[in-house]
């Protein structure tokens, strides 16, 4: 959030987070992942991180400006494809090959509600509003999707596209 730093992840399994300023990666890279890296982000406010994989792990870390520390797993049932903070800090949501949303509590580390079969295929990327009252999926089904967050059902129809829809923002 700060613009300091950059966080990749990769197909070797390994996390790095990197000084933009300097290019030189902050400590060693995070080899605690099962599987290729495919979801990352950051908590708006900057003092978490969390990944997530093909085996569908996902990891938070806090974040005190010089090193990572993990505090938290979770476990989607399958490859987590992408992650997303609400602007609140509380939630993270992931979703990936099992088309399930699923909402973490990032404090308790509980799962705080799920969508299932959100979307009829994999589910690429997510978002929440600025308010946290809504939450956006896209999906290789060809649509993109708002969802309430205080009843987890769907806003309106589905946005229809011609192909898969891999982002939205």
């Amino acid at each position: 959030p700060d613009g300091k730093m950059l966080a990749t992840g990769s197909s070797d399994k390994t996390v790095i987070l990197w000084k933009v300023d300097q290019i030189n990666q902050i400590g060693t890279p995070l080899a605690q992942m099962d599987g290729e890296v495919w979801a990352l982000a950051v908590s708006p406010n900057g003092k978490q991180f969390a990944a997530g994989d093909e085996a569908g792990n996902i990891r938070i870390w806090s974040f005190n400006g010089k090193a990572l520390s993990e505090i938290k797993k979770f476990k989607h049932d399958q490859g987590v494809l992408t992650l997303a903070y609400s602007y609140d800090n509380k939630w993270l949501a992931s979703a990936g090959y099992d088309k399930t949303i699923r909402v973490w509590n990032v404090q308790t580390g509980e799962e705080a509600w799920h969508i299932d079969n959100a979307h009829d295929d994999q589910i690429w990327s997510l978002m929440f509003s600025p308010d946290d009252n809504w939450l956006a999926s896209a999906s290789f089904d060809k649509t993109a999707k708002l969802w309430d967050t205080n009843t987890y059902k769907q806003v309106g129809k589905s946005m229809q596209h011609d192909n898969s829809v891999y982002a939205l923002t």
